[in-house]
Parts: C-alpha cells; sequence; structure tokens
C-alpha cells in the first residue's frame, strides 16, 4: 500500500518541478519581451518628440518669412516683433532637436548642417529688414523679389526633409519592433497558461490512474482474502465431517480393546498388555 503513494508523490514532485521550470522559462521571455516593448515604446514615442520638434521647427520658419513679408507688405513694426519671437524659438527648437538625436550620429550632422544654414540665412538680423529700416520699402521689396527662391532656403528645406523621412523611417522600424515584442509578450503568457494547463492535466491523468490502480488492487485484495475465508470454512466443514464419520469405527476400536483388556488382561503378555494400552490411549479423545 505504500508503493502507490510514494508513486504519486513522486509523479507530483516531478509534475510540479516540470510545471516551475516552465514557469520560470516563460516568465523570463515574458519579463524579456516587457522589457524590450517598454524601450521600443519608449523610442517610439521619442522618434513622435524628434518629428515634432521638426514640425515646430518648420512652423518657425513660415513664421519668420510671414512676419518678414508681413513688415516688407505694410512696414508695420508688430511684424518685427513676431519675427523676433520667432527667431526665438527657432533656436529653442535646434538647441531641443540636437539634444534628442544625440544618439543617432547621422542625424545629429544633419542637425549640425542645418544649425548652419539656419545661421547663415535666418540671423538675428536679416538684410531686408535692414534695407528697408534704412532705405525704404521699395529697395527691400525689390530686393525679396529678386529672391524669392534662394539657395539657402532649398537647403534648409533639404536638410529639414532628409530630417523628417530618417525619422519617419525609424519610426516604421521601431513601430515593427514594438509588435514583435508584443506578439512575443502574448506568446509568452500563451505558453505559460497552456503549459501549465497541460503539467496539470498530465498530472491528474496519473494520479486518477495510480488511484484506480490503487482500488484495483484493493478490490484484488479483498477478493483473495474472501476467497481464503470460503476455502476455511470449507475446511473446517471438511474437518468436523471426517471427524463425525471416524468416531463410530474409532468408538469401537475402543470399546473392543477395552474388552480385551478386561476379559484377556491375565493370558496375555505383558507386551500385548502394552499394546492394548497404547490401543485406549490413541482413541480416548472419541470416547466422549
Amino acid at each position: 500500500m505504500n508503493l502507490p503513494r510514494n508513486r504519486i508523490q513522486r509523479q507530483a514532485l516531478i509534475g510540479f518541478s516540470a510545471a516551475a521550470v516552465l514557469l520560470v522559462l516563460f516568465c523570463a521571455t515574458a519579463v524579456f519581451a516587457i522589457r524590450r516593448r517598454v524601450e521600443s515604446a519608449y523610442w517610439v514615442t521619442h522618434t513622435y518628440q524628434v518629428i515634432s520638434e521638426l514640425e515646430a521647427l518648420s512652423s518657425s520658419l513660415d513664421r519668420m518669412e510671414a512676419a518678414r513679408y508681413g513688415f516688407l507688405a505694410s512696414g508695420a513694426k508688430v511684424y518685427l516683433g513676431e519675427r523676433q519671437a520667432a527667431a526665438s524659438r527657432l533656436r529653442q527648437h535646434v538647441q531641443t532637436l540636437t539634444q534628442l538625436v544625440a544618439d543617432n550620429v547621422q542625424q545629429v550632422r544633419r542637425v549640425q548642417t542645418l544649425r548652419e544654414r539656419l545661421t547663415q540665412s535666418y540671423g538675428d538680423r536679416d538684410p531686408l529688414v535692414d534695407l528697408a529700416q534704412q532705405q525704404g520699402l521699395d529697395p527691400a521689396r525689390q530686393l525679396a523679389a529678386a529672391r524669392a527662391s534662394t539657395a539657402g532656403k532649398r537647403e534648409v528645406d533639404t536638410r529639414l526633409a532628409e530630417l523628417v523621412q530618417t525619422e519617419y523611417d525609424l519610426l516604421t522600424a521601431r513601430n515593427r519592433a514594438d509588435t514583435h515584442y508584443e506578439s512575443m509578450l502574448v506568446a509568452a503568457f500563451s505558453g505559460l497558461l497552456v503549459s501549465i494547463a497541460g503539467v496539470l492535466g498530465w498530472l491528474f491523468a496519473r494520479l486518477r490512474s495510480d488511484m484506480t490502480r490503487r482500488l484495483e488492487q484493493e478490490a484484488e485484495q479483498q477478493r483473495a482474502h474472501a476467497a481464503l475465508q470460503a476455502a476455511n470454512r470449507e475446511l473446517e466443514s471438511f474437518s468436523y465431517s471426517v471427524s463425525h464419520d471416524l468416531r463410530t469405527p474409532l468408538r469401537a476400536i475402543d470399546g473392543y480393546a477395552q474388552m480385551l483388556d478386561e476379559d484377556y488382561s491375565a493370558q496375555l503378555a505383558e507386551e500385548g498388555r502394552r499394546y492394548i494400552r497404547i490401543v485406549r490411549e490413541g482413541t480416548s479423545a472419541w470416547r466422549r
């Protein structure tokens, strides 16, 4: 009865050990996927920040251009204040952008080139504004019409386009990585649940099989015990029958031996009398 119990305990230990190993394995995979996904999500957010700064930088450039042409068109000095505010925001965007792309050498170089072009084309002092203030609006308007599409503006637009395109390429790759680690995380948790369910199912099946075998062994022992009891009863019945059948002839033998002892004892030798005593002692249990 101890062997099945020991076997069940051993199988339970193996099952729980397997479940523990699978738990550790899939938990490690899940932790890895979570960490990678958090990192990927961070870089996705970071890419959006860079794109947002580039868009804000482009907007500040547009505002500077609009403020310049507003001043040249109307002569209102309020546009000069707007241009100075836009220029200040432009410098802030360039500084923030430099910090954001510090992890990407290629983007750092592009931002440095962009900074140089902006310094050349959009410095604190605007030659057209200075000309308008010194010689009047008409000369400045004529010069602005002649410089409607300068090489500096094209260079700035080209650098901005390269920066934006690179960030969108990075965003696509990082979104793909984020989706990959999300799928890995789902697969890890799914595998964890399926493995644990499988181990527990296997363990339950083994326990059920052992319990069934144990019950069958107990039933077999009960049947053997019942058969042994029946055999004992039959043996007792046979013994009783034999003893009952032998009682009459043994009593007759004892009676004749007694008669010999009483009637012919004097005529017998000592050896004959000893034989009669042996016969009577052997049949003494059947005299009752």
